[in-house]
């Protein structure tokens, strides 16, 4: 919590990106708190397949970048076409990015193999059961 204050205020204050300082202040945090978690169960538990780790997340960084920009395409292309100069318009903008993004997200975890987006599939699928 006190490096996301310190950040935050530094971004927001000090680098004066306002808002956006703030979104990137918590990722950072995140960020450090995650790093430092690691490195606390390595010391407790061993190794935890580094390597492995990496590599998944090396896909699902290349998913993620895939489902971001065709998110923002889909939403720049509602704008142009819809414009969003009301709630509908807007609403309509918001959902088809995220539809789009979703989709593509699932079919580049598909064809990159991302285990762990079986594994959550799976999981949804047993609690509908």
């Amino acid at each position: 919590m006190t490096v996301n204050v310190l950040v935050d205020l530094f971004f927001f204050f000090v680098l004066d990106l306002g808002v956006p300082g703030l979104a990137l202040g918590h990722a950072v945090s995140y960020w450090f708190a995650s790093t430092v978690l690691l490195l606390l169960i390595r010391r407790r538990i061993g190794p935890i397949g580094g390597r492995r780790i990496l590599a998944s997340l090396v896909r699902i960084l290349v998913a993620g970048l895939a489902t971001a920009a065709v998110a923002w395409l889909v939403a720049e292309g509602f704008e142009r076409w819809l414009g969003t100069t009301t709630i509908a318009t807007q609403a309509a903008q918001v959902l088809g990015a995220v539809v789009a993004g979703l989709a593509v997200f699932v079919a580049s975890a598909a064809a990159l193999r991302i285990e762990e987006v079986g594994l959550v599939r799976r999981q949804i699928a047993a609690r509908w059961r």
